[in-house]
């Protein structure tokens, strides 16, 4: 495959999941207009990705360069966590891997702080009275999310 294919593979691969997610929060959470914007970039220059909320949107920015990488040469990747939950068994780091896997693990991060800026957020924090501003980046509104949808699509997954 030309690397053009491998970025349309990956692409589709990233939309198609995306949609997934987003229908299961929909469901999960009884948010059925939660939708989220979707910016897939390859650039050599970008290193990070970002999720959350702006202008009254729900957004994720997604690096897939080195993802790209992985896949022309068919190389496995690792997926490391920030330090405090890295070891987590649910939402703890993945480590050789297929860039599939790895991408769902993205995804999920970065959806998962879109959510906790969102009606999803609003409900979780309500439904456990966890206060709704979840002020901290990865704090428990975030983890509770991102744990439901790491159990889902990416800890019982095999690519």
């Amino acid at each position: 495959m030309t690397t053009s294919e491998k970025k349309l593979e990956i692409e589709h691969f990233c939309l198609d999941t995306v949609a997934a997610m987003r229908d299961f929060l929909r469901f999960k959470y009884m948010i059925p207009d939660f939708d989220v914007k979707v910016k897939l970039d390859f650039s050599d220059r970008r290193n990070r990705s970002w999720g959350g909320r702006r202008n009254g949107r729900n957004f994720i920015s997604l690096c897939l360069k080195n993802h790209l990488s992985a896949s022309e040469n068919s190389v496995k990747m690792n997926f490391v966590e920030y330090a405090t939950f890295n070891d987590d068994i649910i939402i703890g780091g993945i480590y050789y891997a297929h860039w599939k896997k790895v991408v769902s693990a993205l995804i999920v991060h970065e959806l998962a702080h879109a959510a906790q800026f969102s009606a999803v957020g609003v409900n979780i924090a309500a439904g456990n009275n966890y206060d709704a501003k979840d002020a901290k980046g990865h704090g428990i509104v975030w983890k509770t999310i991102y744990a439901s949808l790491r159990r889902v699509f990416v800890n019982r997954t095999d690519f």
